[in-house]
This record gives structure tokens, sequence and C-alpha cells, in this order.
């Protein structure tokens, strides 16, 4: 016989994980609708293709590392030119899923006052990661971060 108090708290999980989608679904929405074609460089970001290899990437980050301090940049549709990037202080470093990074990077940007998109929030075990949608100083197009210069055009590796 099945326990009627197991049964109800298996039934409250899913209802929690089904309203956890939804409100990622709609952070995500919410922010596309304000700031276009930023979910691809959110996606680009938080999938870290490990020695440039993009196809093979494991979804994910290690934080600190280059790669998450570095970050992407990239100017936008309406002109405002944003890097990506997580700060970290972290001992020891901490795994950021790929899941996870898209879902805080959506929920920033979709709860952001600025008009241009900008914020910082923290994250991690005691809040040791820094996520930032921030602006930088490159004219460029977009920026890489070095550990895909011997893959990509050099000149596109700039400072953010």
């Amino acid at each position: 016989m099945r326990n009627p108090i197991t049964l109800s708290i298996v039934a409250l999980l899913a209802l929690v994980a089904f309203a956890s989608a939804d409100v990622d679904f709609d952070n995500s929405v919410k922010c596309g609708r304000r700031f276009p074609q930023i979910q691809i460089w959110f996606s680009a970001f938080c999938r870290h293709p490990h020695d440039g290899d993009f196809l093979s990437s494991r979804g994910g980050m290690m934080v600190p590392s280059n790669w998450a301090h570095e970050g992407l940049g990239h100017t936008g549709l309406r002109g405002n030119r944003f890097r990506l990037a997580v700060e970290s202080s972290c001992q020891p470093a901490q795994w950021v899923p790929y899941k996870w990074c898209m879902s805080q990077f959506n929920a920033m940007c979709a709860n952001t006052k600025n008009k241009w998109g900008y914020q910082t929030q923290h994250f991690g075990e005691s809040g040791c990661q820094k996520f930032i949608i921030g602006p930088r100083k490159s004219p460029e197009k977009y920026t890489l971060p070095s550990s895909w210069c011997r893959y990509y055009d050099r000149r596109k590796c700039k400072k953010n």
C-alpha cells in the first residue's frame, strides 16, 4: 500500500519543478523581447567550448576561470555594447551548469531596470559568483576570450 504522505510530497515536488520551468521560460521570453538576440550570447557564453570546440562542449563552466572572467562582448541591435562575464572568488572552484547559467542570466536580463540591460548579481555558494551583464569599451562588433584566439580571427580577440 502506498503512503499518502509520500505521494503528496512527490506531487508537491513535481508542481515546484513545473513552476520553476515556467519562471525560466517567462524570464527568457521577457528578456528576448527587450534585448533581441541576447539569448544567443548567453548560450555561447554558458556553454563554454573547452579548447575552442563548441560542439564537444560539456555545457557549463568552472568559476573562477579565465573564460568566465574574460567573458564575451557584443554590440546589440540598439547599439548597446555589453559584456557577459562571471567574476568569482570561489575556493575551491565551482561548476556552473549550462542550465543554471542560462537561468541566472535570463532572470537578470528580464528584471533589470537599466535601459541597456546592465546588471550584476551574486550567485553560488556564499555568493562567490558575480554574474555580469555590463558595459564594455571595445567598439568592435564582438570580442572573444583569449582562449578562442587560436581558433578564430585574432583581430576579434581584443579586451572587452
